[in-house]
């Protein structure tokens, strides 16, 4: 199925690079209308999530959210875990 195709692209470009719905369709070659669904679906499967950062769509001049994979936020985090306190200088755990 084309949608499901479309989906594993998306996937496989985010987790190369965060990137806006608007520079994923420029890299896949496809419309914004056919791929922003997929991030949607992405999404609600929770293979994709915001990453906080935004940046300027330059078609509208507006700010665009920037995704990236929950994949890569999972192994970033088991890489580097943190309880919220920071250790003092020169002590390691």
């Amino acid at each position: 199925k084309w949608s499901a195709s479309l989906q594993r692209t998306v996937l496989r470009l985010v987790e190369e690079q965060p990137l806006t719905v608007h520079e994923a369709a420029v890299k896949a070659n496809v419309s914004v209308a056919a791929i922003q669904p997929r991030f949607s679906e992405l999404r609600r499967k929770g293979q994709i999530m915001p990453s906080g950062e935004k940046r300027v769509n330059p078609t509208t001049g507006k700010r665009a959210m920037v995704w990236q994979s929950s994949e890569l936020l999972s192994q970033h985090s088991q890489a580097h875990p943190t309880n919220g306190f920071a250790e003092p200088k020169g002590v390691t755990t």
